[in-house]
């Protein structure tokens, strides 16, 4: 039977892992990185990039990872991606500039990411409105957006 590890060839990632690649592209700023990491017809729903307006492609991509950066984003996987063939779910812990300004200490996110060969084709990420920081997050950002703008002083 041939070896890989004997013949010095390593087997390809798995889709856990090339999914799990993206905590640590978003967390050090790395938009060089998108490119390698998602497909050219990537589709990507989550942070900035709104389910009714998906980012789409690396370079759309990459404006989420500088958005990001602006929002001093860090972002820890939370135990093990679980695999079903190219199909991943992953679990995140967020912390940015909003959430401690909402009085959160973080925000827990869940994604699920679809894997072709080497790379991301597709990202869907969620809030796990069952944690209750996350849920007290959430309010905190809709409030926000139902707030009427103030008015511009003369």
């Amino acid at each position: 039977m041939f070896d890989q590890k004997q013949a010095g060839v390593s087997a390809p990632p798995n889709a856990g892992e090339i999914a799990s690649r993206w905590s640590d592209v978003l967390t050090a700023g790395d938009v060089a990185a998108v490119e390698k990491l998602f497909t050219e017809n990537s589709a990507f729903v989550g942070g900035t990039c709104a389910a009714a307006k998906p980012c789409k492609g690396p370079a759309d991509i990459a404006k989420r990872v500088q958005d990001a950066v602006a929002a001093h984003q860090k972002q820890t996987l939370v135990g093990t991606p679980q695999v079903a063939g190219n199909l991943v779910q992953l679990q995140f812990e967020s912390r940015t500039d909003a959430s401690r300004a909402a009085g959160v200490e973080r925000w827990v996110s869940v994604s699920n990411a679809t894997v072709q060969g080497d790379k991301i084709a597709s990202w869907l990420a969620f809030a796990d409105l069952r944690d209750a920081q996350t849920l007290k997050y959430q309010q905190v950002q809709q409030a926000k957006l139902a707030s009427p703008a103030p008015a511009a002083s003369k």
